[in-house]
């Protein structure tokens, strides 16, 4: 699926433009994928697990416009991708009606209105999709993003200890969240 640009106006006066990736944005992708895994524990992907290469970019790219349930959207400022954001839809008939979702933002942009931004779009579109149920899974350290999900309506769902196990040996747990759509008016 294929979300159109739109540009919106950041809390430090520079515009970002959302909207799907596209091609040519392969090697940002990539750059952001290694950014905000070397930046922040609150990720799942670590770069010992592999950095993506522009070619996994691309194929990223090509599914997300191929599928009809799922989408991605990035947050450029000029060329540069700062942040990214998507829904990841379920096929099957029996939870067809639910999305995942996830987001994420270099360090060095937090705090812009980036992640209210790239939330509303992803709500907005998840209505427009017919998709009655957001969900998703959040470090139990990130109160940034906790405070934002909370800000747009999502609940606690549960949280599991241990699910983070880092290179010191240390554990952070996840809190499950989810936000009904059902009877939300689309804007």
């Amino acid at each position: 699926m294929i979300i159109e640009e739109k540009e919106f106006l950041l809390k430090n006066g520079k515009n970002v433009t959302i909207g799907s990736p596209k091609y040519e944005d392969a090697e940002e992708l990539a750059i952001h994928y290694r950014k905000v895994a070397q930046e922040t524990l609150f990720l799942i992907n670590d770069l010992e697990d592999g950095e993506k290469t522009v070619e996994d970019e691309l194929t990223y790219i090509k599914k997300m416009e191929d599928s009809p349930n799922s989408f991605s959207v990035a947050a450029k400022i000029g060329e540069k991708v700062v942040g990214l954001a998507n829904i990841s839809g379920r096929g099957k008939f029996r939870v067809k009606h639910r999305c995942e979702i996830g987001i994420s933002i270099q360090k060095a942009y937090w705090g812009l209105g980036i992640g209210t931004i790239l939330m509303q779009v992803l709500v907005e579109q998840a209505k427009r999709m017919g998709l009655e149920q957001m969900e998703l899974a959040v470090h139990d350290g990130n109160t940034s993003a906790i405070n934002l999900y909370k800000k747009f309506g999502f609940l606690d769902a549960g949280w599991m200890p241990n699910c983070f196990k880092y290179k010191d040996g240390s554990y952070a747990g996840l809190f499950r969240m989810y936000k009904d759509l059902k009877g939300e008016e689309n804007e």
